[in-house]
Order: C-alpha cells, then sequence, then structure tokens
C-alpha cells in the first residue's frame, strides 16, 4: 500500500500510460495499517510531516492498493538507501507515530501496476470520493486508471 498527494496522482498516475510508483519510496503492508479517518492522522500515523511534505490536514490523500508479486524488491528500510533520512524518519523500521506502532517499508524497484490493483481518494475527512482501478491491456502492453 501506497500512501500519495492529490498533487502527486493528478500528475504522475491519472492519463498516463503505464504509470508506475518509483524506486526508493516508503510503503506500507495492507494488513498492519487500516486506512484513517481523517488527513491528520494519516500525517500523524505515518509521519508524513517530514520538511517538504506534500500532505496537509486541509487535503485529502490517494491510497494505491498492489499486490507484491514477488517481483518489486521490499524491505526494512534500516537495510536501503533509505537509512540516512533526516527525523521523522526513526531508523527503527517503524513509523515513528505517537499513537501507533506501523511498520514501514521500502519499495527498491520501480512498480509496475497489474489489472485490478486500485487508487482510492480520500477527502480530508476520510471519505472516499473517487475510485479508480487499473487495466492493462495485453495485447497492447498499455495500461490506465479507469474511474469506477
Amino acid at each position: 500500500r501506497k500512501v500519495i498527494s492529490i498533487e502527486t496522482m493528478n500528475k504522475w498516475q491519472l492519463g498516463k500510460e503505464n504509470p508506475i510508483l518509483t524506486a526508493n519510496g516508503f510503503v506500507t503492508k495492507a494488513d498492519n495499517y487500516i486506512i484513517p479517518k481523517t488527513s491528520e492522522e494519516l500525517i500523524e500515523n505515518l509521519r508524513l510531516d517530514y520538511n517538504g511534505s506534500p500532505f496537509t490536514n486541509k487535503e485529502g490523500f490517494v491510497v494505491i492498493e498492489f499486490k507484491n508479486n514477488k517481483k518489486f524488491n521490499i524491505d526494512h528500510p534500516f537495510n536501503t538507501s533509505q537509512n540516512n533520512n533526516s527525523l521523522p524518519y526513526t531508523k527503527t523500521g517503524m513509523t515513528g507515530s505517537k499513537r501507533n506502532i506501523i511498520p514501514e517499508y521500502v519499495n527498491q524497484n520501480k512498480v509496475n501496476f497489474n489489472t485490478n490493483d486500485t487508487m482510492t481518494v480520500y477527502d480530508k475527512n476520510g471519505n472516499v470520493i473517487e475510485k479508480y482501478f487499473y487495466k492493462f491491456d495485453e495485447k497492447t502492453k498499455k495500461g490506465k486508471w479507469i474511474k469506477e
């Protein structure tokens, strides 16, 4: 599971052929984390309050859920180049939230999406406002997000 800003979704995901998630991004496992009720909760739980963060309490957020079919190299951050990040990164493999213990991982490869991966857009209060499914065409080898 990867959380991105609405701005990032609009710039890098929607309307693009074969969009990807770039390498060295922090991710969580869906089993370890429940979608938050508000943007404020999201920012605290995942410690998205780092310097230059695109996340604010006033805007919504986007959750991309994809299956790791073992071709992606996902590891604990302290085993990667991301171990040199500054606070709020904790160097423990946990997000550093004062409210929750949430394991975090780093994706070290580009993530190519598969048919039926989902991208859900939430408002700042945690309400679903849009949902997309990824559709990959085997004939053309092109994929894109389709609005539900």
